[in-house]
């Protein structure tokens, strides 16, 4: 997991800002445009569009599903992740800020880039072109062909890191059904490669079906679980909160707070902090 955290420390957030400082490229390149790319941003968001043709439940639909797809906010896939994490200042819910952070810039500030790379090209955003290609083909009708094939390395670095990363996730969980063995992996990693050839060969349709059904059965039990966990984000944040405004040095400790259930031995033990 350590590895892995280091690997996507350096890639992720590289990638992340040449795709940022593209837009911007991009942006005052066909800066005569933006008065017309907002309005159809506009048009767009409020659904008049969609409400004249008769789709707007359609649009909001697909809008749903794709964020959802984007972010993973509320699917359950990245406590591992955080949980694993140093947070400064040492508490739990300096990390929770931190995640909902990564959903802002995830979904507000590299998929704005990536709508707006696309509405300021002169591709048609209709008919069968969706997906990759169409961000390839509004790329490289900026730049020529090393739009597409700088596209190309950028998703191939996204997506790496995020398949290394699942597998992290997933095998964690394996000692939870007592599978932590090398029959267990075995057959997990098998099932995983096996999975990961499929989605590569199989049809954009396919893969979004796939993907929206199994975020949508995560994101149910995961709110069922954030749900019954209520009363424990409640008194967490109080203490944050309490401590934010009263002392210099924040740390976490459980007998501060009043928790539900146990915590696993060693992690944060009674009478001592992390």
């Amino acid at each position: 997991m350590r590895s892995i955290a280091r690997f996507a420390e350096l890639i992720v957030p590289f990638m992340g800002l040449a795709f940022v400082g593209t837009a911007i490229v991009i942006t005052v390149m066909n800066i005569q445009l933006l008065p017309s790319m907002f309005m159809d941003i506009f048009s767009s968001a409020f659904g008049l569009n969609e409400a004249g043709a008769g789709a707007l439940g359609a649009a909001i639909k697909n809008g749903i599903q794709r964020g959802l797809y984007s972010n993973e906010a509320g699917a359950g896939s990245v406590p591992h992740a955080a949980a694993g994490a140093s947070p400064v200042p040492n508490h739990p819910v300096a990390q929770g800020y931190v995640q909902m952070l990564g959903v802002f810039l995830d979904t507000m500030v590299l998929c704005s880039c990536t709508a707006v790379v696309i509405l300021l090209s002169d591709i048609s955003i209709s008919g069968e072109m969706e997906g990759i290609g169409m961000t390839q083909n509004a790329m490289t009708s900026h730049f020529g062909l090393g739009g597409n094939y700088f596209v190309a390395a950028a998703i191939t670095l996204f997506a790496f890191t995020s398949v290394v990363a699942n597998y992290a996730y997933a095998e964690s969980n394996l000692h939870l059904f007592k599978l932590d063995n090398k029959a267990g992996r075995l057959c997990y990693t098998s099932i995983y490669l096996v999975m990961v050839f499929w989605g590569a060969s199989a049809t954009l349709k396919e893969v979004w079906g796939l993907a929206d059904m199994a975020l949508g059965l995560m994101t149910l039990v995961n709110i069922y679980a954030i749900v019954l966990l209520t009363p424990t984000v409640i008194n967490l944040t109080k203490d944050f909160r309490e401590k934010l405004h009263s002392s210099d040095k924040i740390s976490f400790s459980l007998d501060d707070v009043e928790i539900q259930g146990e915590t696993e031995p060693g992690i944060w033990s009674k009478n001592s902090e992390k």
